[in-house]
């Protein structure tokens, strides 16, 4: 379709058009096109693809939390000669990003980096799109694992002390919290003997980090954001971290080893209470089977905070003990916060955590 024909479409048809006839555009077949071949490029309609590529990330459902800029025709450029630089721009990220997988599983993390960037959402540039040139290489990698280089391509954080600028990960390395090293990022082709096996995906394998084995490489990613949010907010006031610990043979003990035995992850997000079905949660465990699970209490940015719930279950002896923490970006008094809280755990610990009660 060309561009002339794409403009006189009605607008309110255009939508329609985008998003019935946009999967019978084969983007692997279209890369094969020569850059010399400019009427072709042409005729392919920058509109079109430009609509494309608006509706697919759209369609992820992250809201503010992240921006795909739209390639547009400089005025200054020959026609088609700038044409077909803006086609395969455009082809470029709707090839990396279509093709991609199931982006929705980043959705905690993308909240999670949203707020810990003081509400500035991660851009996906030029830059980011450019550093993909070998794109039968990034097709190879498990999806969860393609996914995060691509969104953490320019990523960073800053350091709250400093006020350093940290790149989230260097290579296949990801950033440590406090030391700010690198630590490499193992992933499994196998299920790991810590998890159920039927828990196994292959586009979302088993990583080892630093001894720490979670089921998923999502799990890692988000272990190593929420601990990144904890060193923030000691010097941030708009993050909150509530913690506390239980004896063993504590009620509160009780709940919390009820709450990590559970497999579904519906199931340990809601504990029957919440209407939301779209909430993951993330484990780790070692070998000495401490046992870590974060739950995201809230969905997206929508909210105008985020709150994650991390439980613990560690070995002491012959015993276990387990604490709950709680960290969050809701101002005071937190009355979202604590109300998902006290529907996961009760309120009786619900408060004992906002009190940071030790019982001994």
């Amino acid at each position: 379709m060309s561009e002339s024909l794409w403009a006189a479409v009605p607008d309110e048809l255009k939508k329609s058009i985008v998003t019935w006839y946009l999967p019978l555009r084969d983007l692997a077949v279209v890369l094969t096109l020569r850059l010399v071949d400019r009427r072709r490029w042409h005729l392919l309609g920058v509109e079109y693809l430009q609509a494309r590529l608006a509706a697919f990330v759209e369609s992820l459902g992250f809201g503010e939390s992240l921006v795909v800029p739209i390639p547009q025709l400089p005025s200054h450029r020959n026609e088609y000669g700038g044409t077909a630089e803006l086609v395969q721009r455009l082809i470029r990220r709707l090839w990396l990003l279509e093709y991609g997988g199931d982006w929705r599983i980043w959705r905690t993390h993308l909240a999670l980096l949203f707020f810990m960037r003081k509400k500035q959402p991660l851009v996906l540039t030029d830059a980011t799109f450019a550093a993909f040139t070998r794109l039968h290489a990034y097709l190879r990698l498990p999806a969860a694992v393609r996914q995060w280089k691509l969104l953490s391509q320019e990523l960073t954080l800053e350091d709250p002390d400093t006020g350093r600028a940290f790149r989230v990960m260097e290579g296949d390395s990801l950033l440590r919290p406090y030391s700010y090293a690198y630590a490499p990022c193992v992933v499994h082709d196998r299920p790991s003997d810590l998890f159920p096996v039927d828990s196994f995906d292959p586009g979302n394998p088993p990583t080892e980090l630093v001894g720490d084995v979670h089921p998923t490489y999502a799990c890692m990613v988000a272990f190593a954001l929420v601990a990144l949010f904890s060193r923030s907010s000691i010097n941030q006031s708009e993050h909150r971290r509530y913690s506390c610990s239980f004896r063993p043979s504590s009620p509160c003990s009780r709940k919390v080893r009820a709450l990590l035995k559970t497999q579904s992850s519906e199931d340990a997000a809601s504990d029957g209470h919440t209407e939301s079905t779209q909430t993951h949660v993330y484990d780790k465990k070692r070998r000495h089977h401490d046992h870590h699970r974060l739950i995201p209490l809230t969905s997206g940015v929508e909210g105008g905070h985020v709150a994650v719930m991390h439980l613990c279950e560690w070995a002491t002896g012959r015993a276990s003990s387990c604490s709950v923490t709680i960290c969050t970006t809701e101002g005071l008094p937190s009355e979202g916060t604590r109300e998902a809280t006290r529907r996961l755990l009760g309120e009786d610990i619900e408060t004992r955590v906002w009190r940071a009660h030790y019982q001994r």
